[in-house]
């Protein structure tokens, strides 16, 4: 459970770095303020699914 916890903090700082690089791009792009976080939501919510699906995977797997 321990791996399992580390593994997934790690991920999150990786997908918090990569996030950081798409928003600084974006913004340099010359995205509006606006835009942006527009985009970040429907990625935080395609990775919210994401997390969620694998979630119940993993606990059918258990079972």
């Amino acid at each position: 459970m321990g791996c399992e916890l580390d593994q997934r903090i790690a991920l999150r700082r990786a997908l918090d770095i990569a996030s950081a690089a798409y928003t600084e791009a974006m913004r340099s792009y010359g995205l509006l303020q606006g835009t942006i976080t527009a985009v970040h939501a429907l990625a935080e919510a395609n990775l919210d699914r994401l997390f969620a699906g694998d979630a119940a995977g993993q606990r059918d797997d258990k079972h």
